[in-house]
Parts: C-alpha cells; structure tokens; sequence
C-alpha cells in the first residue's frame, strides 16, 4: 500500500501530510473513514496517543450512525487506553507446558514475545520457522517466546510437535480463561503478539500478517540493550 511505503521511506509525519492531502480529495465516504482509521493507526503506532485519541473522538463524532466505526472506535479506546506502546503490559500468570508458571512480572528484566494463537491456523504454521529464526538470533540478547495456544486439544497440540521443535516455552492448553484473556488483551484475531522489552512496556501489537514490523521492534530493543 502507498501509505504503508510512504511511512517506511520518509516517516510519520511526511505520511500524515499525504493522508491529509488525499482525505481533501477523496469523494466517498468509505475511503475518508478508511484514511481517517489509518491515520489514527500509525499514530498510536508511533506512541503518540494524545493525536490518536483526539482524531478518534473526531472520527466517532463525525460517523455517530456507522455501526462499523463506532465498534471499532470502542475497541480503539480501549487499545490507547490500556495497550498502546509505552502502556505498561497487563499483569498476566500462565501454567506452562513444563509444569512450571510464568508470568509477565516474573520475565521483568529481560525482554519478550508474547503470542497468542490457535495451532491448525494456517498463517501461524507458516509464520513458524521464522519465529524459531527470531528466537535463535535474539536469545543472545535474552528475548524470551511465550506462546498460548487457545482452543487446542492436547491431541492437535502433540500433532502440531510431530515435525517441528518446540524450543520455547508454551502455555498448557485449556489451562486459563480463554475469555479472560481475550477481555483483557482486546484480542479479536489470531495470531497476535506483543513485544514487550525489559522494563514490561509495551513496544508493539502485531496482528496476523503483520510480522516484518516484529523485526522492527526487536531493532529497537537490540539498540538499547548495545
């Protein structure tokens, strides 16, 4: 997509100017509702939560009837209030495949990725070898994998090992509230995944397809850990 290009080569705010310009000259409805969304999007990517809730109060008042902003505008709110990066991530304990717990108090100190997922998803299984790659390369800067697996048969989990290495710590399936954590994450795809780095703050919410922006985040965190 232009806007995405644009954002990767010459920054947020050159992006925000384009977006203004097209919005001018856009006629229907549905493409101002979708520039004004990825507007809001890239900036609570950029952490600045103050612009994206401001344009979000906007872009609700402006569409009061539409059912689709509205919903996603309530799940917007909630992201910049509890889960945008720089938000300090939730409290969270899970009973691990080993046997042992975890949680994210107890990773303080170092950083990790939290994913959340089912195992027969099809672009997860292909997401795979390059999440074991990841882990490979940035464990020498102490990065830690977690990964939940929801709604998983302990039949499909030790199917979904057959053929692969499990090198990082899982979560024991059906072992936590699946609605729990769906309510407290905002969770309405997977997979998702947080990053999050030494200090338990929020670097990133990465949703399906968005992976290369993963690499992004550990960029960061691989620059203030030198």
């Amino acid at each position: 997509m232009l806007i995405q290009h644009i954002s990767d080569t010459e920054g947020l705010n050159t992006t925000l100017r384009f977006i203004d310009d097209l919005e001018e000259r856009t006629p229907t409805v549905n493409d101002k509702i979708s520039l004004q969304i990825k507007r809001i999007d890239l900036l609570y990517d950029s952490s600045r939560t103050d612009s994206a809730t401001e344009y979000l109060n906007q872009l609700k008042n402006e569409f009061p009837e539409d059912e689709f902003v509205q919903s996603w505008a309530e799940n917007m709110a909630y992201d910049l209030e509890y889960l945008a990066p720089g938000s300090s991530f939730p409290e969270l304990e899970f009973q691990l495949v080993s046997g042992d717990s975890i949680s994210t108090s107890s990773l303080q100190g170092q950083p990790f990725l939290l994913e959340i997922t089912r195992l027969d998803n099809a672009l997860y299984q292909e997401q795979y070898d390059r999440t074991v790659a990841i882990y490979q390369i940035y464990r020498n800067f102490e990065l830690e994998i977690i990964t939940v697996p929801v709604s998983v048969s302990d039949v499909m989990f030790s199917a979904f090992f057959e053929e692969r290495n499990r090198i990082w710590p899982f979560v024991r399936p059906n072992s936590f509230d699946t609605e729990a954590l769906v309510e407290v994450l905002n969770l309405d795809r997977v997979p998702t995944r947080f990053l999050i780095d030494s200090d338990g703050t929020i670097i990133g919410r990465y949703i399906g397809t968005e992976y290369d922006n993963i690499l992004d985040g550990l960029q960061r965190i691989t620059t203030i850990t030198e």
